[in-house]
């Protein structure tokens, strides 16, 4: 199966990347605005990096991106809330710490909800380690997909 990943800097523009899109369809997310527009799209079919932006977290809580009215939606349309491997690894330090813990907020709020879990990875590493990595933010064993792209 084909599978199309989508990246936009605004909202018409995802829009228009959406109309021609085709086969799987798996959107880059950046902030709430363009989650909240491409969430109404039936062609959507996986939503990585819902928290990967520089919004700061609160002060007792992650803000990850995703919330109980979103996950709700996601579980409505069937779509599958993806974890990408390698925006981990491209980062270090402080980022990637808390990168990490704002997956395990949504992999909480997803299993929470039963909302469909996938790893998802672009750059061929093993099936092992993709494994490993799911375990890290709290995924159990077949409670998750692997897709690679």
């Amino acid at each position: 199966m084909e599978k199309t990943l989508i990246k936009a800097e605004n909202i018409k523009q995802l829009k228009s990347k959406l109309n021609k899109a085709q086969g799987l369809v798996i959107v880059d997310i950046h902030d709430e605005k363009m989650l909240r527009a491409v969430i109404n799209d039936r062609k959507v079919k996986i939503l990585i990096n819902t928290e990967n932006s520089s919004h700061k977290d609160f002060m007792h809580a992650r803000n990850s991106g995703l919330n109980q009215v979103l996950c709700k939606i996601l579980k409505e349309r069937d779509i599958v809330v993806g974890f990408c491997f390698d925006s981990v690894y491209s980062k270090d330090g402080m980022e990637r710490a808390i990168l990490l813990g704002r997956m395990m907020q949504n992999v909480n709020l997803c299993r929470k909800f039963k909302v469909k879990m996938a790893v998802v990875d672009f750059l061929g590493n093993r099936e092992k380690d993709l494994n490993s990595f799911g375990t890290c933010i709290g995924l159990n064993t077949g409670e998750f997909e692997i897709i690679k792209c």
